[in-house]
């Protein structure tokens, strides 16, 4: 992309955000229901098919290498674009799909457990209040001023002009100037806040230790719609349909129209960290012990796990209408590919 860095990590694919840790709970619910790139270039590996646009439809994941070796808590993607971010302020970036990597200086030597990308602008959040921005794509990176000490774990963003980060004891902050000032929201109260998603920039949901919040109001007010212990993360496709997983290896499901909850459990119920969809019938949950666990139905009705070619705790997922990307522990990164 044109950048000129002091260190660049330039790695190729070995064979082919917004999460934190907290204690045991389960889940009661309100309401009636239950609580590519061309690789045929000289020097890139085999990656397992015939025509050089990474794995079948229907392939298993399969390995990356991200050249790193420390923790990866954040993922974000859109057609062959990746970005990762983790321990010590690492920030990655791929524009192959995840067959090169180049470090981008992102400024801060915090650790960074979200990343969000919005037109050229990339915002990452950490540690001790960390909020670190790039206004052209990656380039270049300034600190921002979030006038909080409590650490930062999820950042979301409609558009560039209308950014949500959220972290320790309900921390919630809203900017609507390009990230150059931080207004306090009304914010969810209900312990840290781990996960952020929303459908645009008056509808949010926010993850927390005890419940999850919705607001219709860009964060002004919120309401409680799902109580529970110990949610990690949650994604919504339509605004209505919630998915939130937890520490007790749960996957639930949530109506808010209907006020109906489902509760889906794996086999091994390690606890789960993230999830992300790209429909209703694709959903993606991963978690520790190399956990992955999705529906196995276009309803979300049943949910089964996954074979995972690596058994690292993952941090964080997300995805694009062609690929999958879980990414965690160690610099573990691994990649599943649904291209037509």
């Amino acid at each position: 992309m044109g950048r000129t860095l002091s260190t660049k990590l330039l790695v190729a694919v070995l064979a082919t955000a917004c999460t934190t840790t907290h204690g045991d709970a389960g889940d009661v619910t309100e309401g009636s229901g239950e609580g590519d790139g061309d690789s045929s270039g000289a020097g890139l590996p085999d990656l397992g098919d015939d025509d050089g646009d990474g794995p079948e439809p229907g392939a298993s994941w399969e390995v990356l290498d991200s050249g790193v070796d420390v923790d990866l808590d954040a993922v974000w993607a859109a057609d062959e674009r990746v970005l990762v971010a983790g321990v010590g302020g690492a920030i990655l970036e791929s524009i192959d799909a995840g067959r090169t990597w180049e470090a981008l200086a992102s400024g801060t030597t915090a650790d960074i457990h979200g990343v969000w990308v919005t037109g050229t602008h990339i915002y990452a959040v950490g540690d001790a209040g960390t909020i670190v921005h790039s206004d052209d794509d990656g380039e270049t990176f300034v600190t921002e001023l979030s006038n909080t000490e409590l650490d930062l774990y999820c950042v979301w963003a409609s558009d560039p002009s209308n950014v949500f980060v959220s972290g320790e004891s309900g921390f919630t902050r809203r900017s609507t100037d390009l990230g150059l000032s931080w207004d306090s929201v009304s914010g969810p109260a209900l312990g840290d806040v781990v996960g952020l998603w929303g459908v645009d920039a008056s509808h949010v949901f926010a993850a927390s230790q005890t419940g999850v919040l919705f607001s219709s109001d860009a964060g002004d007010s919120w309401d409680l719609r799902v109580i529970g212990n110990s949610h990690n993360d949650l994604w919504s496709g339509d605004g209505d349909h919630l998915v939130v997983v937890n520490d007790a290896g749960r996957v639930t499901t949530y109506s808010i129209a209907d006020d109906v909850a489902t509760k889906h459990v794996p086999t091994a119920a390690h606890p789960l960290r993230a999830v992300w969809g790209r429909d209703l019938a694709t959903i993606v949950a991963v978690g520790e012990g190399g956990t992955i666990f999705v529906p196995s139905d276009g309803e979300g009705g049943d949910w089964v796990t996954q074979t995972s070619p690596v058994s690292a705790d993952f941090r964080d997922v997300f995805g694009t209408t062609q690929r999958i990307y879980a990414v965690g522990e160690g610099g573990t990164m691994i990649v599943r590919s649904d291209a037509p």
